[in-house]
């Protein structure tokens, strides 16, 4: 189930991205996440801090806002959160 839900966490995010880059349609850019280690064990959760570091190599911080609704702390997940106003 942990591989289902990364692959998914890719696929919102790479549509996200195509749907931003072009700018045809008014999309507010955003994604709201709850609970995503949650099928996940304690080895693979880092995958999700991974997978956001390599998203944002390839789209400008700027461009989306995405919140992650998680018991698991952040270091657990390998996120570096940007509190920021941008």
């Amino acid at each position: 189930m942990a591989r289902h839900t990364l692959i998914q966490f890719c696929g919102y995010l790479a549509f996200l991205r195509m749907l931003i880059s072009e700018n045809k349609y008014p999309v507010i850019p955003i994604l709201v996440i709850d609970h995503i280690s949650k099928p996940s064990d304690s080895s693979n959760r880092r995958a999700i801090g991974i997978i956001l570091n390599e998203f944002y190599k390839h789209m400008n911080i700027e461009d989306l806002q995405i919140f992650l609704f998680d018991d698991e702390d952040y270091n657990t997940l390998s996120i570096d959160p940007n509190h920021q106003k941008i």
